[in-house]
């Protein structure tokens, strides 16, 4: 989530940040949402994804906007905070960490997150390009604390998540992401 973009093309609304965009902005915050490549409305084939063009999506919402923004990064977006940070640094006055992963230089998306009932929890596609959470373990692993409403939207939105992110290792440095 961005602040400053409010009505720009790259925001989306009614995905899962809907409802922590509604708290925000009830508190007087802009947000926006974007869909990050080979999620949401984004048609980019997974095996095209990287971390990378992650960090090229979030950029081009940063120098979009007209202030520095607070970037929100949750479960595997941590990742592409942190990569955003390294890249843009000073488009940033802060990142937040919402349940996301915390990477630390050299680590992979792996590297930092994989316990044994994620694993357990993970499916590959055939090719091995994507992954997907099995049915059984979505609401354990994401969604304990939501109503049945928040479920029901969540599970709508949900799609594979290309493997290049989780795999890619992070380059930061003290001088631009450790600022």
């Amino acid at each position: 989530i961005l602040s400053g973009l409010v009505g720009s093309e790259m925001c989306i609304r009614d995905r899962c940040w809907r409802d922590l965009e509604r708290e925000l902005e009830a508190l007087g915050h802009e947000t926006c949402a974007i869909d990050l490549p080979g999620n949401g409305s984004d048609r980019t084939p997974a095996t095209d994804v990287s971390l990378a063009l992650y960090g090229e999506r979030i950029c081009e919402a940063l120098d979009a906007s007209k202030s520095p923004s607070v970037l929100v990064g949750h479960s595997l977006g941590g990742l592409s905070i942190s990569l955003a940070a390294e890249l843009r640094r000073n488009a940033i006055s802060s990142l937040v960490y919402l349940a996301a992963l915390v990477p630390r230089h050299g680590q992979t998306g792996l590297d930092v997150a994989i316990g044994d009932d994620v694993i357990a929890a993970i499916e590959l596609d055939a090719s091995r390009s994507t992954a997907t959470v099995r049915e059984e373990s979505l609401e354990d692993l994401f969604y304990a604390d939501c109503t049945e409403e928040q479920i029901a939207f969540a599970r709508r939105s949900l799609c594979p998540q290309p493997m290049g992110v989780p795999l890619a290792q992070l380059e930061l440095s003290k001088e631009r992401f450790g600022a």
